[in-house]
């Protein structure tokens, strides 16, 4: 079972959530299965950098209740998360392992580089999703293009600077990349050509 809570479904403010107890009921109504057998959905998977997907472990028999755990062999290329979430950090190759009790399921996944979006397509894509602070699918993309407007300035307590992005250098206001961090502690301005990297929302 897993307990989320969203905060961004209502909102972008930053704040806190202290949870001080959980409550759990469990009845057992006859004696608990083990796996016999555990299968992922996928067995080869190719994703690029920085994208993020889902992976599937089935157990036989159906009313298994073994615990399943993750794991990579790489995490400079792939991560996976508790649930079976597999992010892709760097170009290369690694192995995602399902187990459950003695049981053992791979996948083998390959990243590859990613594909960078015009500032028109990112645009696009975040426009295709509703509500306030809703991800486009598929983890982080890259997007890149012309500052054309510098819509918040360089913030020293964040860190963080909001441009207007375009494809050419007179495009307007296309694609907005909001609250940006430098990896090379630069800050943009009018003019640079940039390239980002981010959540499309």
């Amino acid at each position: 079972y897993r307990l989320t809570y969203d905060n961004l479904a209502h909102g972008s403010k930053n704040g806190n959530l202290q949870i001080s107890k959980v409550y759990f009921y469990y009845e057992l109504t006859g004696e608990e299965v083990e796996a016999t057998a555990i299968a992922l959905d996928k067995e080869t998977l190719t994703i690029q950098k920085y994208r993020e997907t889902q992976l599937t472990a089935t157990l036989t028999p159906a009313d298994a209740v073994t615990l399943v755990t993750w794991s990579s062999d790489n995490e400079a290329v792939a991560k996976v998360a508790n649930n079976g979430a597999v992010t892709a950090v760097e170009v290369g190759t690694a192995t995602i392992t399902a187990t459950a009790g003695e049981l053992t399921a791979t996948c083998a996944v390959t990243v590859t580089e990613p594909t960078v979006l015009t500032c028109a397509e990112a645009a696009e894509y975040a426009a295709s999703v509703s509500g306030n602070n809703v991800k486009y699918a598929g983890g982080q993309y890259v997007v890149k293009g012309y500052v054309t407007e510098i819509a918040q300035a360089y913030d020293e307590g964040y860190g963080n600077i909001s441009v207007w992005m375009a494809d050419t250098k007179d495009g307007g206001q296309v694609f907005q990349l909001y609250r940006g961090k430098s990896t090379n502690e630069t800050i943009c301005e009018v003019g640079d050509y940039i390239e980002v990297v981010g959540y499309l929302t």
